[in-house]
């Protein structure tokens, strides 16, 4: 399966990954469009709680663990288009996230609530808090590791889509085998520990079926 160690290099890699998006599905001058994607955050802290249940007191409280991990993928990929626009060093986030997951007594009592509202509380102000984004995903029980693989592997999705034509309305979703290619992607990513080589099975597996 595929799995990452986090460091300097896996946060660069992140931001280059972002930046590859933002220009493909945008264009390369992105940064000067003025897109509000530190709103676009706040909004999805929203969505998240929504998944989590646990802030509702007057319904039944189930939490959907899956989609809850959607959106924060969701919110990292708009916290990426953020700390891009301020042009921020991958060390210095890395440094961030190794601080939020130090042990400590005080942050291990946190809610989802709770850090859910502090990272849209920064998002307000045009920020993207790696810090308290790495608590949220904690308190979501994920780390921050978990939730940049599952980035990488929607990441390999979407690139393979735009090189084959997604942006141009020639590629479809669902392959000749009746299954959409989130499908394959989820299936080869068991057998493959780099994204490169999950980008070729893909790629291989694409074209037998074409």
């Amino acid at each position: 399966m595929y799995k990452m160690h986090l460091c300097t290099k896996t946060i660069e890699q992140l931001l280059e990954a972002q930046d590859f998006l933002n220009a493909q599905y945008d264009c390369p001058e992105w940064r000067t469009k003025g897109h509000p994607f530190a709103d676009y955050i706040w909004i999805e802290t929203g969505e998240l709680l929504n998944h989590d249940g646990s802030i509702f007191h007057y319904r039944k409280q189930v939490c959907d663990t899956q989609q809850v991990k959607l959106e924060l993928v969701d919110i990292m990929h708009f916290g990426l288009s953020v700390l891009l626009m301020q042009n921020a060093a991958a060390e210095a986030v890395a440094n961030m996230v190794a601080g939020a997951e130090r042990p400590s007594g005080d942050l291990a009592a946190g809610s989802v609530a709770k850090y859910a509202r502090d990272l849209a509380k920064a998002a307000t102000k045009g920020k993207f808090d790696v810090f308290w984004f790495t608590k949220l995903c904690a308190a979501c029980g994920f780390s921050f590791s978990e939730i940049a693989e599952a980035y990488f592997l929607k990441y390999t999705l979407n690139r393979f889509r735009i090189e084959h034509g997604q942006t141009r309305g020639e590629y479809k979703k669902v392959w000749t085998d009746g299954r959409e290619d989130n499908e394959h992607l989820m299936e080869l990513a068991a057998e493959f520990t780099d994204v490169d080589g999950l980008y070729q099975a893909l790629e291989s597996r694409y074209a037998a079926m074409s």
